[in-house]
């Protein structure tokens, strides 16, 4: 008689699903730039300003947000073993006062 013993490993991961918004205006921010700092794995968000990360160990995860214009954000969420937790990411506008600057043109062509 022969008995096998199997052990399955099955890893414990879930998904982090979420939307990035302007504070101000509440609109959603397409192409902002995602990371999921434990493994460094960036996603854009969509035209909706909507993201998803799958296979995220269970446990504490932090999410790092960017976007052109606006303060980074970032947001610490846990994961469950199994399922989906959502997160909203909301970026405040970062306002810089430019000093003096020039801009020059060059104009290129006959003249009449």
């Amino acid at each position: 008689m022969f008995v096998f013993a199997c052990s399955l490993s099955v890893s414990q991961a879930g998904t982090i699903t979420g939307r990035v918004v302007a504070g101000e205006k509440g609109s959603y921010l397409p192409g902002a730039s995602v990371t999921l700092v434990s493994t460094g794995q960036t996603v854009a968000s969509d035209d909706e300003g909507r993201f998803m990360f799958t296979d995220v160990p269970a446990g504490s995860a932090t999410i790092r947000t960017s976007y052109v214009g606006y303060n980074d954000a970032v947001v610490t969420t846990d994961v469950p073993e199994r399922g989906v937790t959502t997160v909203a990411v909301t970026l405040g506008s970062d306002v810089v006062q430019l000093g003096e600057f020039v801009v020059e043109g060059y104009a290129v062509g006959r003249s009449k």
